[in-house]
């Protein structure tokens, strides 16, 4: 990736804008991942944020066994370092 690309992404709380009546739920999948993107070798990334007690509810359990059954990457993520393992995990180069 050349200096100065960026990579796409969108943070999608699907939640927050249900509540707020911005987008129906029609729009987004139920459990889809908080924030987005694709990778440089162009894999789906998923990440769900989660605060230290927080758990996975079953549809997002589903949607975790979709994206990985298509070789994307679904990160139930607590914080950053998190994120940046399972990337490293899932050996993607390029970032």
């Amino acid at each position: 990736m050349a200096e100065g690309d960026r990579l796409p992404g969108a943070v999608t709380d699907a939640g927050a804008a249900y509540r707020a009546g911005a987008v129906r739920r029609r729009h987004v999948p139920p459990g889809w991942p908080d924030i987005t993107g694709l990778l440089p070798d162009g894999r789906f990334i998923g990440w769900s944020g989660k605060a230290p007690d927080g758990r996975q509810s079953p549809v997002q359990k589903s949607m975790e066994a979709e994206v990985r059954k298509r070789s994307g990457i679904y990160v139930l993520g607590r914080n950053v370092e998190d994120v940046q393992r399972e990337i490293e995990e899932a050996h993607v180069h390029g970032l």
